[in-house]
């Protein structure tokens, strides 16, 4: 009841009639199947959110242009991880502007805080102190990422992402 009442306050299209398809139902189940037996079992009931720091899974949606992963992931991915991680654990970035401002993220380069040299070099992806503190503020208490359009994701925009947040 609760994350469809999060959904219905976080539409991006309010008034519009949405309906899940069979596949979508299957992505949203796959999520709930991880996410609630881990909430059923956290350790300080008292508390209605996961800890942010056990990786629970990975999932990579791929479609055709148009599909609705986008849709999927503003409409109910992400009010559903944000029901069990708070909107400040749940992470939204793309590769490029346009992307970030789809999802109200940010690009994956201002959220490492990367410059266009750093992220083609990997002896330039250790952060220095200031981009550390950054990346404890942001990454430390993030229990769900979201990257849309991942397929427009370069390999050496990736690895640095990736790199980044182990550091």
């Amino acid at each position: 009841k609760m994350l469809v009442q999060k959904c219905q306050e976080k539409r991006s299209k309010p008034g519009k009639p949405y309906r899940l398809n069979a596949e979508q139902l299957e992505v949203i189940a796959l999520y709930v199947s991880v996410l609630e037996p881990e909430f059923a079992r956290r350790d300080d009931p008292s508390k209605p959110f996961l800890h942010a720091a056990k990786v629970l899974m990975t999932m990579i949606l791929v479609g055709g242009g148009g599909c609705g992963k986008t849709t999927l992931l503003n409409d109910v991915q992400v009010p559903l991880c944000e029901t069990y991680y708070t909107p400040e654990g749940v992470r939204k970035q793309a590769p490029s502007n346009k992307a970030a401002r789809g999802v109200g993220g940010t690009t994956i380069h201002t959220g490492q805080g990367l410059n266009p040299e750093s992220s083609l070099r990997t002896y330039a992806l250790a952060p220095k102190a200031e981009v550390k503190r950054k990346l404890e503020l942001t990454i430390t208490n993030a229990g769900a990422k979201f990257i849309d359009e991942f397929s427009m994701l370069q390999a050496v925009l990736n690895h640095a992402d990736a790199l980044r947040s182990t550091y």
